[in-house]
């Protein structure tokens, strides 16, 4: 399910999510292909070692591709590129990535949702 939220006037809509949902996180059956360092490994401190990890993620309208990449320290993401289908990729990078949630309950949504209809 899907929420749009307008706090100010209280109102929520929601609806089924109809597209695939790519999860982030590094799947358990996974395929590491290599470590590296991101950066440069000559100097202390001038890079980060990370981890490219490949596999096939089984999703509502069939089986996607992915490659993704992370640190090997606390597996922060640092670009990922799904491939729904055999023709296409879908490349997202991430910067400036903070750990943590600032508010978990940003991902509740709030009382006046409990009676929102389905659009």
């Amino acid at each position: 399910v899907m929420y749009k939220i307008n706090k100010k006037s209280h109102t929520c809509f929601k609806r089924s999510l109809t597209e695939d949902f790519y999860p982030l996180g590094v799947p358990k059956d996974a395929s590491l292909v290599d470590q590296f360092v991101l950066g440069s490994s000559s100097a202390l401190e001038e890079g980060i070692l990370v981890n490219t990890w490949t596999g096939e993620l089984q999703l509502k309208k069939g089986t996607a591709r992915y490659l993704s990449t992370v640190t090997e320290f606390g597996c922060i993401p640092v670009s990922t590129l799904f491939s729904p289908n055999r023709r296409e990729w879908v490349a997202v990078s991430f910067f400036n990535n903070v750990v943590g949630v600032a508010d978990p309950g940003d991902f509740v949504a709030p009382s006046f949702c409990d009676e929102a209809q389905m659009e």
